[in-house]
């Protein structure tokens, strides 16, 4: 991974996290949450972010779990993570924080 691949991540992070504590803060005003309806909302959407964020690494534990116990699903080139199993892991990080976007607009 290149640094300027490495930067974008860190930004995106960046302003996904700022993102997501708005919306909380925002709906903690307005709409009237519990404490752990707005903790379990956050962590939704953190757990996203640092899944987006890391999800080259996620791969890389991936692959060597699938190659230790010899499963299919490994990467079989040298370790190198597949570009479709990394954008599933960023694609389930997107889901979660469209989760919690969606959990706090909902609410009645």
């Amino acid at each position: 991974m290149d640094t300027q691949d490495n930067k974008f991540k860190n930004i995106q992070c960046i302003v996904l996290s700022i993102l997501i504590i708005t919306i909380t803060v925002i709906c903690a005003i307005f709409k009237g949450f519990s404490i752990q309806e707005l903790i379990g909302v956050f962590v939704c959407g953190l757990v996203g972010t640092l899944v987006i964020r890391f999800s080259y690494e996620l791969c890389l534990i991936h692959n060597r779990i699938h190659n230790a116990y010899h499963v299919e699903g490994g990467s079989t080139d040298g370790g190198e993570p597949s570009s479709f199993i990394v954008n599933f892991y960023k694609f389930l990080g997107y889901i979660l924080i469209l989760l919690q976007i969606v959990c706090l607009f909902i609410k009645k």
